[in-house]
């Protein structure tokens, strides 16, 4: 985890330098937070609706 905050502050301290603001850069990474969590939901999502596929394809006896 301690590489994700690096990446973070990182992150920050460029859009700091370019835009002279604190606000942009935390928009940015809350918008990176937000989507890396609904992209986690989906995943989840596919991999639960390909597990219950396969589940379901199983012969009777073997389930």
């Amino acid at each position: 985890m301690a590489s994700c905050g690096t990446l973070a502050g990182f992150l920050v301290g460029l859009l700091y330098r370019s835009t002279g603001s604190y606000m942009s850069d935390f928009v940015v990474v809350g918008g990176l937070v937000i989507s890396g969590g609904i992209a986690l939901l989906l995943y989840g999502r596919i991999q639960r609706s390909l597990l219950d596929e396969a589940i379901s394809a199983l012969p009777r006896h073997a389930r």
